[in-house]
């Protein structure tokens, strides 16, 4: 795959708060194989790399980020510590896995439960992404609005057509058709209730019901 999937969630991680080692983590998203069992030569030995795998030395990758060999070494310790990779010393190079790497290209089955305990109870970068995954399902449920949120969603909807409508009354009218409904929208329960906002306006000035502000 050309690709590599990264998940909100990655926010709430520690990597997220330092931009240098984000930017050193992510390369080695795109650096490990994506296939499987493909020959690597480095010098005059053939290696076997395998998928999420790359093949790296301290000094390649230290050139590549241009810092320290110790300032990588100190960086990969930080990431096998929270069980993100693993390393293996194959003299020449070092090989380096990436933990639960299907996790950074394929969608996980989020109605799974994963009960694998990790080491020490640390929870792993793949671990958010996953409980994000969840918690997106869950916040999918549709939470009808108040006539205030509508209010303001229609004040600034006006406000970008140039209209002068009552948005206090056009609110109101919102929110009986739609009570009156039970917030279906054709057969299945309305999702986005801002977007049907967007929607009503449009259909108003469809109709010739926006009055306009006229601009000298």
């Amino acid at each position: 795959m050309s690709w590599i999937k990264l998940h909100r969630t990655i926010k709430d991680h520690w990597i997220w708060k330092d931009s240098e080692k984000l930017k050193w983590w992510i390369d080695l998203l795109i650096l490990v194989n994506h296939k499987d069992n493909e020959k690597v030569l480095i010098g005059n030995k053939l290696f076997n790399c395998k998928r999420g795998e790359t093949l790296k030395s301290l000094k390649t990758l230290s050139i590549r980020w241009m810092v320290s060999r110790d300032t990588v070494r100190c960086f990969l310790g930080l990431l096998k510590t929270d069980h993100m990779i693993t390393t293996t010393n194959e003299r020449v190079t070092t090989r380096i896995t990436v933990c639960n790497y299907e996790d950074y290209q394929t969608l996980p089955h989020v109605n799974q439960t994963d009960n694998t305990q990790k080491p020490n109870g640390s929870q792993t970068l793949a671990d958010t992404i996953k409980e994000g995954l969840k918690n997106d399902k869950k916040k999918e449920a549709f939470a009808k609005p108040s006539l205030a949120e509508i209010e303001i969603c229609f004040k600034e909807g006006f406000k970008k057509k140039n209209a002068m409508n009552d948005a206090a009354l056009e609110s109101e009218a919102f929110f009986n058709h739609y009570e009156s409904k039970d917030w279906f929208v054709g057969k299945g329960k309305m999702k986005k209730w801002r977007y049907s906002v967007g929607g009503w306006i449009v259909r108003m000035q469809k109709d010739g019901k926006l009055k306009l502000m006229v601009v000298a």
